[in-house]
């Protein structure tokens, strides 16, 4: 994202800020505030501009050139912006810059990790079966720690983004340690 978006004040207008919550489901909301304070004003900013094209009644690819210029960025920047927006059925995460947070949506939540070494620790330290008892739970819908809504599932794994068995075994070798929590 440009630097003249993240400091120009004019883009996104303090009343829009309240209309901007509809956009961030509370299963994600946890990772928005998650983000620094700058990176959770660009996403808000593109939020608003890209809403700005979408609801224009105006020809798109006019609307592009001139939010863009208003904007003070590329139009094909924007472009790309907006397209990726309506791919991801208007996901918010898409506007997080993988270069300046690389991991961070990729990442557990704590309370989620504790549990999951609480859930080896019952299983007497076998991995393989305390990960196919968090399966049992999260396809029972039981509520797990660290999520205050169910997870959301990939359809090709059938489990949340993170939770695979070699990712979670990961956790484990690292020797994360449940009493500095």
């Amino acid at each position: 994202m440009s630097d003249s978006l993240a400091t120009r004040n004019a883009v996104m207008p303090k009343k829009s800020k309240k209309l901007l919550t509809k956009f961030f489901p509370n299963s994600y909301n946890y990772r928005f505030q998650d983000l620094p304070q700058k990176l959770r004003r660009e996403v808000r900013q593109w939020i608003y501009l890209v809403d700005r094209v979408l609801a224009s009644e105006e020809p798109r690819g006019q609307t592009i050139i001139t939010e863009a210029a208003y904007a003070r960025v590329k139009a094909s920047t924007l472009r790309r912006k907006v397209q990726r927006y309506e791919d991801s059925n208007k996901d918010w995460r898409v506007f997080v810059s993988r270069t300046k947070i690389p991991h961070w949506d990729q990442q557990l939540p704590p309370k989620f990790i504790t549990f999951w070494l609480k859930l080896c620790e019952a299983n007497q330290g076998k991995q393989r079966k305390a990960w196919l008892e968090l399966r049992q739970q999260l396809w029972a819908r039981i509520p797990i720690p660290g999520y205050p809504l169910p997870p959301e599932v990939n359809s090709e794994t059938q489990l949340p983004r993170g939770w695979s068995y070699k990712n979670m075994c990961r956790y484990r070798e690292e020797g994360y340690d449940l009493n500095r929590r």
